[in-house]
């Protein structure tokens, strides 16, 4: 397209940052996400959530974090995102948001991004990031957050999670947290129907076969329950 003189617009960058992050090139993602920068777009939310999410997925953290600070940067200068004059440098753009006021960033990128997390230093590193450029965290980041935290084992960072949300946690940050305490006792289905267990091979009705692990983190999943009805 530009060989041709066809210029790129920020559709055009976000279609191919989510090709690469569909295609599994993070490396790619995050090269079509600068040059839209170059091109003097702002990297907006679409392009910002995918390339995240592809170098996340990748084990790329740094990267991640690198465009999630553009993106803060940007959703700053252009808070209605949209992209840039033609020729104009996002890092030196400034303005209002609405009202006059700067609008902070959107929590979405930095939600997806801990979606595809594999361990709980990751967790920890984008919601500390998340505070440190001022984003909201909103419920489904505290969900998506608890869901990872509980999928790397640690059913206590989990669980820790779901406490400093205090009242505003809602009905998605608790069921993750259940689902996360169940899932770190080693039970393979966390949450299901009894026809969905007694079609796996590894159910057990005997609670005589249930390990001190899982009896003990059913009685946390139990508590929470309780205390979700004492929070609502």
């Amino acid at each position: 397209m530009a060989a041709a003189g066809i210029a790129m617009s920020e559709v055009t960058y976000g279609s191919l940052v989510r090709a690469c992050e569909v295609a599994g090139d993070a490396q790619g993602a995050a090269c079509y996400a600068r040059q839209m920068r170059q091109a003097g777009l702002a990297l907006n939310r679409a392009a910002a959530t995918s390339a995240a999410r592809a170098c996340v997925n990748a084990g790329d953290l740094p990267t991640a974090i690198e465009l999630l600070s553009v993106y803060a940067l940007d959703s700053r200068a252009s808070p209605e995102g949209a992209g840039l004059k033609s020729g104009g440098s996002p890092a030196a753009a400034s303005g209002p948001g609405v009202g006059g006021r700067a609008r902070g960033p959107e929590a979405q990128p930095w939600n997806a991004a801990l979606c595809a997390c594999a361990s709980s230093a990751e967790v920890s590193t984008l919601l500390a990031h998340m505070r440190t450029e001022d984003v909201i965290q909103d419920e489904y980041t505290r969900s998506a957050a608890i869901t990872s935290f509980g999928r790397a084992g640690d059913a206590e960072a989990a669980l820790r999670c779901l406490r400093a949300a205090g009242q505003n946690a809602r009905t998605a940050s608790w069921n993750a947290a259940m689902a996360s305490v169940m899932l770190c006792a080693g039970r393979t289905s966390a949450v299901g129907t009894r026809a969905d267990l007694l079609e796996k091979d590894e159910y057990r009705s005997s609670a005589a076969l249930v390990s001190p692990a899982e009896r003990a983190a059913g009685n946390t999943a139990l508590g929470l329950w309780e205390g979700m009805g004492a929070a609502g």
